[in-house]
């Protein structure tokens, strides 16, 4: 697996880990999916390449 983020993109994806962190209740988690042709949906501030796996973010 390989994570290819830009500067902007790391402060964004730290900023919302550190949202997680505080607000995390026992048991959560997140699954981000990959955009499917143009539904592209947003959590966490990520968008995933059609080509990825599935990030789950416990």
């Amino acid at each position: 697996m390989q994570i290819s983020l830009n500067k902007n993109a790391l402060l964004r994806l730290g900023t919302e880990l550190i949202r997680l962190a505080h607000n995390y209740k026992g048991g959560k988690h997140y699954h981000i999916d990959p955009i499917e042709n143009e539904d592209a949906s947003q959590v966490m501030g990520i968008i995933l390449h059609p080509e990825s796996c599935e990030l789950i973010i416990c």
